[in-house]
């Protein structure tokens, strides 16, 4: 006490701010010359500051979910807080992008840092056995804990009077009461703290019990009892828990924990074995690589199961076999075809709800290569058994609805079945089935003119399936993302975003995504003017859309490279790739990628000083498109016609086409394209004085 009262004395004249924690109250004077400060946990919105203080400026979504982190991990603990965030800038869990933004590339998962873990460790030493031993015990059990399951666990290991223990660790600040039945830690640093510094046998020992304990506790979830019997190392006893843990991961669409699970079952089910385990094991596993975007390594499983099962799971390979060759760039023909081939499989078994999967899927191909007629077909067909599917299976419908709604232009409908299958998938607790959702109903926002809440929506999708580790699943709503971005006009966002989702594209072998997202940044690189590094990329595209055999891609791939061509004034070359895309585009028909290559004919022919020649391919254009129930390209069809009649002279009919056009956009709509035709139209009539 006596050195303290020199420093303070010599250091400054005013005294010094000193910072000290004690056992007992300290004897002697220092209290006339020191002041006792008590330092409150920070809010979340002077979290939010001191996270912008040290990390810099970031998009708001990083922010606030980076923010809810911070909160959750530190309740607010100024000290945490820093160290925790220097810690992920450190280990790079947040990472920079060219502009010098923050991103979150991962956020850490129970880190602590070791600044920070050592004054927690310091006053859970200072505690007595039993409260150390409650401490421990409840750290076990999580974050939040059951009373009776507490005292029931504490008293197998050992301790008495748990009543009286809690109340000793409420009074010291370290847990809270939530009501009458739950407690939980004042803040997780407690916990992890606590569990990480006990011997691994302490643990393993702890966790049996807890196992035990829930058996036998009705309100116990299959998830909590198989972490207990995994930390616990058990063997096969756990494999009855453990497999009905997997299989609610893969229904709530989590694929982290799924394969954790997965991965856990392996090591206690021999890898040479042909056992009804070992099958059921390789059947989840298909489910996980799906969703994981291992399309050729769940091929190869629902390939080798269609020999081993039978009935419902037989028709879920079946299925399964639809969904990998879609994603490898199989023709979509064919897919369809495995599509309604499983429909009939389980149609033979009795599972209407896979029987809906597969026709809802079939149906999705069928929009895809311009057969709008085949997709309904497929939707009326799989509602045919309505009241027999699960909520899973109705989400699903709903959502393709509201794509074949939203490709006929009725954005109002779509959004309703869009919103209908968020709320079954909320129902279900699907993770995947409401990303999905999300992002389609962002891009229908944005066809309606809400593009920011549209956007919104889409990162809000992409949000949920990194949580829940649907690789798949981030890879495609991170390329529709980067397309609506570009349609948006933040061109360096969308191709950011774009040669993201190629990156995550190439590591899981998403063939059609690479194809797929190289085409699209292409089209942004050519908005943004770089049309040299666009046309690298469609080429590439090109190339393996030829070898993918699809006609109806290829043909995509084609119009993009004579768009690009056109920009570049390498006109003759831009027609000819615009008649090779009107070749495979009717090979395949596929009528909306036809409507596309007869506008781009139309726009080349008044470029070339041909605007009769350009009027007929808009004609042409037009009547494809009513046919085809693509109606979103109506307007600028239109437009394209009036701005061919201008230049032929027509103004009156021109006059009459840019009115048309107005009210079909108002009707159905645009994609995006229509402003710019609409404007050039508009130019034309007021210098005809129109």
């Amino acid at each position: 006490m006596q050195l303290l009262q020199q420093l303070a004395g010599s250091i400054c004249d005013a005294g010094v701010f000193l910072v000290l924690t004690s056992r007992s109250v300290p004897e002697g004077k220092l209290n006339e010359i020191t002041e006792k400060l008590k330092l409150e946990a920070l809010s979340r919105d002077s979290v939010k500051v001191v996270l912008k203080t040290i990390a810099g400026s970031s998009r708001s979504s990083a922010v606030e979910e980076f923010t809810d982190f911070l909160m959750k991990s530190t309740s607010g603990i100024p000290l945490l807080v820093i160290e925790l965030i220097l810690h992920s800038l450190e280990t790079e869990s947040l990472g920079r992008d060219s502009d010098g933004q923050w991103f979150i590339a991962n956020i850490p998962d129970n880190i602590i840092p070791g600044s920070a873990e050592s004054f927690v460790q310091a006053r859970i030493n200072r505690l007595g056995n039993r409260e150390r031993l409650a401490v421990q015990v409840a750290s076990v059990l999580g974050n939040e804990f059951l009373l009776t399951v507490f005292c029931e666990l504490f008293r197998r290991m050992g301790g008495d009077s748990a009543a009286i223990v809690l109340g000793r660790l409420l009074n010291l600040g370290l847990i809270c009461s939530n009501n009458n039945d739950t407690f939980s830690f004042t803040n997780s640093v407690i916990p992890g703290t606590s569990y990480r510094t006990m011997t691994k046998e302490s643990r393993k020992l702890i966790h049996r019990n807890a196992a035990e304990v829930l058996k036998n506790q009705k309100t116990a979830t299959v998830m909590a009892m198989a972490r207990h019997w995994i930390e616990a190392e058990a063997g096969a006893e756990s494999l009855p828990f453990l497999f009905k843990a997997l299989e609610k991961c893969i229904d709530l669409g989590d694929i982290v924990r799924a394969e954790v699970l997965s991965k856990e079952l392996h090591l206690r089910i021999p890898g040479n074995a042909e056992n009804e385990e070992s099958f059921e094991l390789e059947f989840l596993d298909m489910k996980i690589n799906i969703n994981r975007g291992r399309f050729q390594t769940a091929l190869g499983s629902a390939e080798w199961l269609s020999n081993k099962l039978k009935g419902t799971k037989l028709a879920y390979a079946e299925f399964v076999k639809g969904q990998c060759k879609e994603n490898l760039g199989v023709p979509l023909p064919e897919v369809a075809e495995s599509y309604l081939s499983a429909a009939n499989t389980a149609e033979a078994a009795g599972d209407m709800n896979t029987k809906a999967l597969a026709l809802c899927s079939a149906g999705g191909v069928f929009m895809s290569i311009g057969k709008p007629g085949k997709a309904i077909q497929s939707f009326n067909t799989a509602l045919e058994n309505h009241d027999l599917l699960n909520s899973s299976s109705l989400a699903r419908i709903h959502g393709n609805m509201g794509l074949l709604m939203q490709r006929t232009g009725n954005n109002h409908e779509a959004l309703e079945h869009l919103k209908k299958t968020l709320e079954l998938g909320r129902q279900c607790g699907n993770m995947g089935i409401q990303a999905n959702a999300l992002s389609f109903m962002g891009v229908v926002r944005i066809n309606m003119g809400m593009s920011e809440e549209g956007i919104n929506n889409i990162q809000d999708a992409l949000k949920i399936h990194r949580k829940a580790g649907n690789r798949s699943g981030e890879c495609a709503t991170m390329g529709s993302l980067g397309g609506q971005l570009s349609r948006v006009g933040e061109m360096s966002a969308a191709i950011h975003m774009l040669e993201q989702a190629i990156t995550l594209a190439e590591q899981i072998n998403h063939t059609r995504g690479i194809m797929t997202f190289n085409s699209n940044l292409a089209l942004a690189l050519t908005q943004k003017g770089d049309y040299h590094r666009a046309e690298h990329h469609i080429r590439k595209s090109l190339e393996m859309m030829k070898d993918s055999g699809d006609k109806q891609i290829t043909a995509v791939g084609h119009l993009n490279l004579s768009t690009i061509l056109m920009k570049l004034s390498r006109l003759t070359e831009a027609m000819e790739e615009a008649r090779r895309a009107l070749r495979f585009a009717c090979a395949a028909n596929a009528l909306s990628t036809q409507v596309r290559a007869l506008s781009l004919l139309g726009w080349l022919m008044i470029e070339t000083d041909r605007p009769a020649m350009g009027q007929n391919f808009f004609l042409e254009a037009e009547k494809r498109c009513s046919h085809s129930g693509d109606h979103l390209l109506l307007s600028d069809l239109k437009a394209g016609e009036g701005v061919a009649r201008t230049a032929l002279g027509d103004m009156e009919k021109a006059r009459e086409c840019y009115l048309s056009a107005l009210e079909l956009k108002d009707k159905y709509g645009t994609d995006g394209k229509s402003e710019e035709t609409l404007e050039r139209l508009a130019k034309a009539l007021n210098e005809q004085n129109i």
